[in-house]
């Protein structure tokens, strides 16, 4: 069996990243449980008009996943449904990629109130430019939205035309409601250990 080691160089190169403006786009940062293995930015894509956003793997198996995103303040949106869209292209995408909206209420640390990753509908393989959406309700009690693509895995996502719009309730929401948190005893239990 052939070996093969990967510089992140060699990774960019053989797949065609660009090596150019490896930074997130102004206003986005790059985060995940593995960011050290995932690099964004800025290039032209021939299909598309003006700039559009990537996120990729700097490793051919990285374990984790990153994600380009945003967050911000949940006024303009508290009480209402929102639909994030976006157009979305993939090379090479391993395991999984996906859009991703989660709002969260205040508190440390803040809960979830809503959120949908696509994971139950994800983007993989190499897919042409097309469009994909994200529906959640933003509850009264909200405090924050964040928002972006994820990439788990090898490959490479370019994002384009992202939007966020109010949507009414005959547009079905995408995510699912997250557990409310754990639920406890009324009282501390067998502290005996007898049963």
């Amino acid at each position: 069996m052939r070996r093969f080691f990967f510089t992140p160089l060699a990774a960019a190169v053989l797949l065609g990243f660009s090596l150019y403006d490896a930074d997130p786009p102004e206003g986005w940062f790059l985060a995940g449980n593995n960011r050290d293995a995932y690099e964004s930015g800025v290039t032209q894509d021939a299909d598309r008009s003006g700039a559009v956003a990537y996120l990729a793997s700097t490793a051919p198996a990285p374990e984790g996943f990153g994600t380009l995103m945003q967050v911000f303040d949940a006024d303009a949106f508290r009480g209402k449904r929102v639909r994030m869209t976006a157009h979305v292209r993939t090379e090479g995408v391993s395991e999984w990629a996906g859009l991703w909206v989660r709002v969260d209420g205040a508190g440390t640390p803040a809960p979830a109130l809503a959120f949908d990753n696509m994971q139950d509908r994800p983007i993989s393989g190499t897919s042409d430019w097309a469009p994909y959406s994200v529906v959640v309700d933003v509850p009264e009690t909200a405090a924050a939205v964040g928002f972006g693509a994820l990439l788990d895995g090898p490959g490479r996502v370019l994002l384009d035309d992202v939007a966020f719009e109010e949507v009414d309730e005959s547009v079905p929401t995408t995510g699912q409601t997250p557990p409310e948190g754990p639920s406890y005893p009324a009282r501390p239990m067998n502290l005996d250990f007898e049963g």
